[in-house]
């Protein structure tokens, strides 16, 4: 389950009208190769690979993104049992694994447990 808003759900199923209907299945995939067949997990690694160090320079790759989406999602508010669940993950473990808890996350929780308790706030001490 992957939420989408109204637009690009509408720009997927235009995509996947458009696709050939793959002969055995007679499945409609939303992102095709060159000959018209369903993109791999290593196409795909590797598009995103090319594109990003064009365009942007270093290097990314669909893990990477797991982990900046999770992290994003909790530094948004998002808690441990939701991001399991768009993660596709069993376990909140392993959910876990894959957060990333920023020094601003850590601030603003901080600073939402104890908002009296402005002397110490922003100083980044770790005692």
């Amino acid at each position: 389950i992957v939420p989408v808003g109204q637009i690009l759900a509408g720009a997927l199923d235009a995509l996947r009208a458009e696709s050939p209907a793959d002969e055995v299945t007679g499945a409609k995939p939303i992102f095709v190769n060159r000959s018209g067949g369903r993109l791999t997990g290593r196409a795909v690694a590797r598009i995103l690979k090319r594109s990003f160090a064009l365009n942007i320079g270093g290097d990314i790759s669909p893990h990477k993104l797991r982990h900046t989406f999770a992290t994003h999602m909790l530094d948004h508010g998002a808690d441990l049992m939701a991001l399991k669940e768009l993660l596709g993950h069993e376990s909140v473990a392993t959910t876990q694994i894959y957060t990333h808890t920023t020094p601003q996350r850590l601030a603003r929780i901080y600073r939402d447990a104890f908002p009296d308790d402005t002397a110490s706030a922003g100083r980044g001490s770790t005692a």
